[in-house]
């Protein structure tokens, strides 16, 4: 899955990549607290998507 060759998107690939890994421990972080950051996890959740389909 490569995405850019730009010293930022390896950055940026290798942050979303790890917060792929960890989503499931992320989303139980979010939903113990308030709604607003579950929509906060949501908005994560989109970027992450729209990243794979590269």
């Amino acid at each position: 899955c490569e995405l850019v060759y730009t010293m930022e998107g390896k950055i940026l690939f290798k942050h979303f990549s790890h917060l792929a890994a960890r989503k499931e421990q992320i989303i139980d972080d979010f939903n113990d607290t308030s709604t607003t950051s579950t929509r906060s996890i949501s908005s994560i959740q989109m970027v992450i998507e729209i990243f794979y389909r590269f």
